[in-house]
């Protein structure tokens, strides 16, 4: 179950989560809460369910609100070296 539970959620991230603007110092993104709502429904109609996602990458919105950190520090570095 383990990698289907890695592959799910690494799928659905590249599908849903999108550049953003940077969130607050100690705040969370806006986005983070919905987002989380959605991954896990998605999960659930999959038969993977809120633990066995935690189990494989920890805290849910904790991970979340990493991957739209992750996004928009990637599309920063994108946008920068394009102007290089």
């Amino acid at each position: 179950m383990g990698e289907n539970v890695t592959d799910f959620v690494n799928t659905w991230v590249q599908e849903n989560i999108n550049p953003t603007a940077y969130a607050g110092e100690g705040e969370r993104h806006p986005e983070t809460e919905q987002t989380v709502e959605e991954l896990l429904a998605a999960a659930e109609s999959e038969g993977i369910s809120r633990a066995d996602i935690e189990e494989h990458f920890g805290d849910v919105e904790d991970f979340i609100d990493n991957q739209f950190e992750t996004a928009t520090d990637n599309e920063v570095q994108r946008l920068a070296d394009r102007d290089d």
